[in-house]
């Protein structure tokens, strides 16, 4: 399927994926020769390592990464995986490539009763959803806006992600959790910390995103950004409602 999702981006590939110049497999694996460029670097390495990233630099990222995201829902390609670690980034000129296909899905073949993702970037319906688990291209599509919601926030907040400032009940677990899974060492217990709170958010019972009262620091600093458009955009709490804003 990964293959089938990059041979399928190949005509895009220079502007915001990663080109397949061959692929291969042996008696055990695929093998997929991408690219190469010495200036891309991870977006989570440049969140725990740089601090002097400009703001200008911030939004012409943000803006890549809103069109790239653009390019694979228009053809009809779901990510679910979004997040720092799977998006290069050129700090000189704001280029963005997006990595990782593994779980990626095309049309149809996104109807799954798959929760895919990663839990701290997994949009609350897929993680908790209340119906049943028959998940469909819009659905996942709703929820790559989520997840590239929460990517933005991080790089506002200098990698923090979103809900660990202000949800004060779980404001060190979550904080644990956060760096555990980011360190991949996460236990059981991280990942029920996490889950709690998710559900909390998911059923209303604690503070609702719809007012803006999630982050106001990071919703302040989007709007420096791009005045006319809300974070909301990517963080509605109805998937229906999310949208990827034209800057």
């Amino acid at each position: 399927r990964e293959v089938d999702i990059l041979r399928r981006l190949k005509p895009f590939c220079d502007s915001h994926f990663k080109c397949v110049q061959d692929v291969f497999q042996d008696d055990t694996f695929w093998y997929v020769i991408t690219s190469y460029d010495d200036q891309l670097v991870n977006l989570q390495s440049v969140l725990t390592t740089s601090t002097n990233l400009s703001p200008s630099l911030w939004k012409t990222i943000i803006g890549e990464l809103v069109q790239a995201l653009r390019i694979l829902h228009t053809h009809h390609i779901v990510h679910r995986d979004l997040k720092p670690e799977n998006i290069l980034v050129n700090c000189t000129q704001g280029l963005v490539r997006y990595i990782d296909y593994g779980i990626s899905c095309h049309a149809d073949e996104c109807r799954s009763t798959l929760q895919s993702g990663t839990p701290l970037f997994m949009a609350p319906e897929i993680y908790l959803p209340t119906d049943n688990l028959d998940f469909t291209f819009e659905d996942y599509r709703a929820a790559d806006l989520w997840a590239l919601g929460i990517t933005i926030v991080a790089l506002l907040r200098n990698g923090q992600h979103v809900f660990h400032q202000w949800y004060t009940p779980y404001r060190n677990s979550l904080v644990a959790a956060k760096d555990s899974l980011l360190a991949r060492s996460a236990t059981t217990q991280h990942f029920e910390i996490y889950r709690r709170f998710l559900q909390q958010y998911r059923f209303g019972k604690g503070p609702s995103m719809d007012t803006i009262t999630f982050d106001l620091e990071s919703e302040r600093q989007f709007r420096l950004l791009f005045p006319n458009h809300s974070l909301l955009c990517f963080l509605h709490s109805d998937p229906r409602q999310r949208t990827l804003p034209t800057f």
